[in-house]
């Protein structure tokens, strides 16, 4: 007969098919069965040799019953003779023996115990089902002439303090006793059939394994002192380090990525990237990114000065094999020139500097109170377009004109009136136009000391610096290598050494009539140059105070560009990273989750989005595990109001396919065509209802507080029903008096309306 078994290990199914041949012994004696060969399917095996004692009928009665070999567990420890440190990674496999034909229907993962003041290592993203273990494997052992399957359980531990461990472990395996009546065993007698053809009967009895440690106690040595000027990465284990800059030469005021890369191996969960402190730069928080056996740290470096920068970051881990510290102290050298616009604290010329402008330059930065974050967030260059709210009106022209062949002349008005709007708000712009009017007194002041080489010197070179974007206290010299007009800069030149270099005299920058006309020129072409630079600039600045890390300024700055009638995506990222930097969370994720709705397809959103959530152990956003995310993953690739451009274009297509209908000899394909135009139609139009009533509902919100009461009734009086962590997600059911009702995670009660704000109010219609 065969009989089919099946049997699940925390969820792992394993099957197994049994052939069983009756065999009736004639006399008492040993019984050999040699080895045969066993196929099933596509694999073959060999037995091995069988050999059992018949015993004659009163024999039988006076043998006693043998004893079936029990369950085994057994702990052992890689390297368990050698010193063990503080916050290294110990591994630790576990091995459970469970013997040759014992039938087992349950078996749990071990618990662990006597590992006090330890971390388990996290295996979740290899084991869903058991993060403190590896997936178990399984294997055929031979135990003092005993067949075991072992089952090995794989995991780790890192010690906090200098301690000796000794580890236990504990089972429960669900062995199967089977109990038969005096009655003879029939042939049609198996595992499938127990109890139907015969009186047999089975049961499952649980039992307690235990695993047994042989050796030592694990000690658990404390880390040696370390020198004071490297910086410890908090990271034990084999690993190499090298640090690179990501360009040969810099300019001031310009980024400089300093990678310094990890390579070996070892637990990367406790590292911490130090906050490097180098003479001449302005250092943001690094960005660490987690790789297999692989980790880089990426620094931002800001030049603040001219000059040949030599500096050996120096960064220390610990082996624990050699006992040692790995340091890595290599000297970077980095030129540095001057910049496009050169730093506030920076003054090129001796020129006088205006007391308003000295004040700005001594005033601490703001930043000063904000809690250093570890992550870097790279700023958006400027504010993007803007999205309209409600979301349709960003495609309703389009919409129009796919339908009524309109045209777009209104939507370009409107864009030339927001630019207006946003030119009208830009200090850039402002100071530009100050100059425009500034033009006419200058040339009229010129004019009156007849180009006198000391009037130029003071008031057209400032001018013409200042149209060119160049930096307060611009030398001539520095003008002429901007100027394109040869005289003029023949002129600038002279006017800069006179008077100062050897063998120079007043007479050489004496105004001629070329000279002069040189000039007039290019005053009068700074008109152009500034209506130019005025378009251009109009986001200049964007990031500047972020840059300083004035974080309260750079807030308000992005805020102009997150209004009521509108939204700028890059805005809202950037308002994000601000409050992220302000150890603000949840309203960085509100900021973030608005951003990633404004513009769906930014990778840099969702990854910084997924970084807070992970922060405050909210669902991370933008993956695909299952068929119905992955139909949500591809339909949030765009907004309502593009689904509904899109429906638009569809509809189009389709009554033009109906109105030319009988025009057509033979309309098959035609209709063929109809069909899928309706059907992408339907489908972008449920697309769009389906977002708003998903992620762009305005009843979505976000708890913007660190901590939230949920009482029962909208008055601080009433009784607090739970307590709730900020950034978590909400629904908002009423508003009232200074009081919103939201329901979060089943649970719904009053907060303070200022606790709470909705992600997406704007809307579709």
């Amino acid at each position: 007969s065969s009989s089919t078994q099946t049997s699940s290990y925390n969820g792992v199914v394993r099957t197994t098919v049994r052939r069983t041949v009756p065999v009736l012994t004639e006399k008492p004696g040993a019984l050999i069965i040699p080895p045969f060969q066993v196929k099933c399917g596509k694999e073959t095996a060999m037995t091995r040799e069988l050999v059992i004692k018949v015993l004659s009928a009163s024999d039988k009665a006076a043998a006693p019953d043998l004893a079936a070999p029990e369950p085994l567990g057994e702990i052992t420890v890689s390297g368990k003779d050698r010193t063990f440190y503080v916050g290294e990674e110990i591994p630790l496999e576990l091995s459970l023996y469970l013997p040759a034909g014992l039938e087992v229907r349950e078996l749990s993962y071990p618990e662990l115990s006597g590992l006090d003041g330890s971390v388990m290592t996290d295996y979740s993203k290899v084991n869903p089902r058991n993060r403190f273990f590896a997936p178990p494997e399984e294997r055929r052992r031979i135990i003092k002439n005993q067949e075991y399957t072992e089952i090995l359980f794989q995991t780790s531990f890192r010690a906090l303090k200098a301690q000796n461990i000794t580890p236990e472990a504990a089972a429960s395996v669900g062995v199967v006793l089977r109990s038969k009546s005096r009655t003879a065993r029939s042939m049609f007698d198996d595992d499938f059939f127990d109890g139907f053809f015969s009186s047999a009967s089975a049961r499952v009895v649980p039992r307690q394994v235990q695993f047994k440690y042989k050796g030592n106690a694990i000690k658990v040595e404390p880390l040696p002192p370390l020198k004071a000027d490297s910086n410890y990465l908090n990271l034990v284990g084999n690993w190499k380090i090298s640090t690179k800059l990501g360009s040969t030469t810099a300019k001031v005021g310009e980024p400089v990525e300093l990678t310094v890369t990890l390579v070996g191996s070892g637990s990367g969960e406790t590292l911490a990237a130090p906050q490097l402190k180098l003479p001449g730069f302005r250092i943001y928080p690094p960005e660490v990114k987690k790789y297999a056996n692989r980790i880089e740290i990426k620094y931002a470096l800001i030049p603040l000065e001219v000059g040949e920068k030599k500096f050996a970051p120096s960064f220390a881990v610990f082996n624990p094999v050699s006992g040692r510290y790995v340091i890595s102290a290599k000297e970077l050298v980095l030129p540095v020139s001057a910049g496009n616009s050169a730093p506030a604290a920076v003054v090129a010329a001796p020129v006088i500097i205006p007391e308003k402008s000295k004040a700005v330059v001594k005033t601490p930065e703001k930043s000063k109170a904000a809690p250093i974050r570890r992550e870097l967030f790279y700023q958006k260059s400027n504010p993007g377009k803007m999205v309209e709210l409600p979301l349709l009106r960003n495609q309703l022209s389009w919409i129009i004109c796919v339908l009524l062949l309109g045209t777009a002349v209104g939507i370009m008005l409107k864009w030339m009136q927001k630019q207006k709007d946003m030119a009208l708000n830009d200090d850039t712009y402002r100071l530009k136009k100050e100059l425009q009017h500034q033009l006419k007194d200058v040339l009229s002041e010129l004019k009156a000391h007849n180009y006198s080489a000391e009037k130029v010197r003071e008031l057209a070179v400032p001018h013409l610096a200042q149209s060119l974007g160049l930096a307060p206290g611009t030398t001539p010299e520095e003008l002429a290598e901007r100027i394109s007009d040869s005289e003029l800069a023949e002129w600038l030149r002279a006017l800069n050494s006179s008077g100062f270099m050897p063998g120079s005299s007043a007479a050489d920058a004496l105004p001629s009539t070329g000279r002069i006309r040189s000039l007039l020129k290019a005053l009068k072409k700074c008109l152009v140059i500034l209506l130019t630079f005025a378009a251009c600039s109009l986001f200049a600045g964007f990031n500047t105070e972020f840059n300083k890390g004035n974080f309260d300024a750079a807030e308000k700055e992005y805020e102009r560009f997150v209004r009521k009638d509108g939204w700028s995506a890059n805005a809202l990222y950037n308002l994000g990273a601000v409050y992220y930097m302000k150890n603000d969370l949840p309203r960085a994720r509100l900021y973030f989750m608005r951003a990633l709705l404004i513009a769906p397809h930014d990778a840099e959103t969702l990854e910084n989005l997924n970084l807070v959530n992970r922060k405050l152990m909210q669902p991370e956003v933008g993956s695909a595990a299952s068929p119905g995310e992955l139909l949500i993953w591809c339909r949030d690739h765009l907004r309502p109001d593009q689904y509904c451009l899109l429906c638009a274009f569809f509809a189009a297509v389709l009554i033009c396919l109906a109105w030319g209908y009988k025009r057509i000899s033979n309309p098959v394909w035609w209709d063929w065509a109809a069909g899928v135009a309706a059907t992408l139609a339907v489908l972008s139009a449920v697309a769009a209802s389906s977002q708003m009533s998903g992620p762009y509902n305005r009843e979505n919100a976000v708890v913007t507080a660190k901590t939230i009461k949920l009482r029962s009734l909208p008055a601080s009086g009433g009784k607090v029903e739970a307590t709730l962590p900020g950034g978590s997600s909400a629904q908002i059911v009423d508003s009232r008096d200074g009081w919103t009702r939201i329901k979060v995670n089943g649970q719904d009660g009053w907060v303070e309306s200022k606790c709470v704000e909705p992600i997406f109010p704007g809307g579709l219609l």
